[in-house]
């Protein structure tokens, strides 16, 4: 809470909640009247690779995803423009199950319009490449573009401009208006 005050203090423009929405952090937010990033999660760095069990990725990650939005909404009065969703990879989820996550990405910005995506350099991209995980992350900044999403955290800023370019491109000639 306190490094989250600090912050918008000094001119921070938005604060990433790796905690979910934590009572501490939303409160500071709203006194800001800042945007805030709800990322899911489950336990921490040492309990969250046990905690990767889901009836259903999708479906739980966005129910608890919706419910903390709800919660952000209400109790704190946070903007719905204010709230970007983070699904948290590589949090609390195996390979396969990020992999069902970004596959289904249309889901959460159905949920919500505001969506973040952090794939870059994670540690499930390397379980099915030998070679360049920017590339891999490239390749997952394309996929959440494509389903809507409207922020992308990544490392290797250019690429990914690149990339975002490729997509706007296509998707301008598309629609007729370029």
């Amino acid at each position: 809470e306190n490094v989250a005050r600090q912050a918008l203090l000094y001119g921070a423009n938005i604060v990433n909640d790796v905690s979910g929405g934590n009572d501490d952090i939303l409160g500071v937010v709203s006194d800001f009247n800042a945007p805030v990033i709800i990322m899911h999660n489950r336990g921490n760095s040492q309990t969250m690779d046990n905690l990767a069990k889901y009836d259903n990725t999708i479906q739980d990650v966005s129910y608890w995803l919706e419910e903390r939005l709800k919660y952000a909404l209400h109790r704190y009065a946070i903007p719905k423009w204010n709230i970007w969703i983070d699904p948290g990879f590589g949090f609390a989820k195996n390979p396969r199950q990020n992999f069902e996550i970004l596959a289904n990405l249309e889901d959460l910005v159905e949920l919500h319009n505001n969506v973040l995506v952090g794939t870059s350099r994670k540690r499930f991209l390397k379980s099915v490449t030998r070679y360049d995980v920017d590339v891999c992350t490239a390749a997952t900044t394309a996929i959440g573009v494509s389903a809507g999403a409207n922020i992308i955290r990544v490392h290797d800023i250019q690429k990914t401009a690149d990339v975002v370019s490729v997509f706007n491109a296509m998707n301008n000639v598309a629609k007729g208006t370029n």
